[in-house]
């Protein structure tokens, strides 16, 4: 157990992944960059890419075109409509 969380295990494990994903990564970046002045996309699509480094490390396979996955548009919609009002909410009890 104490072999698998060693410095170096660590930085060979991620090399190792990024290798192993490096085309589907390098796609999604020129896919996100294509898409980051789309206003409803960019969102998700942003949600997306956080989303990789996840994926990667549970060893579950990514897609060329990942970003665009179905269950980023759900997340946008709650980041962009619902994040905003209850922060605001938030900041308004804290202020009044």
């Amino acid at each position: 157990m104490g072999d698998k969380l060693s410095v170096g295990t660590l930085i060979q494990n991620g090399i190792q992944l990024a290798l192993k994903n490096f085309v589907a990564l390098i796609v999604n970046g020129i896919l996100f960059v294509l898409t980051i002045w789309i206003p409803y996309i960019n969102i998700g699509t942003m949600i997306g890419m956080y989303t990789l480094p996840a994926k990667m490390g549970r060893d579950q396979g990514i897609s060329m075109t990942e970003i665009f996955d179905r269950c980023m548009c759900s997340a946008s919609v709650r980041y962009g409509c619902v994040d905003p009002i209850a922060r605001g909410a938030i900041i308004g009890g804290l202020l009044g």
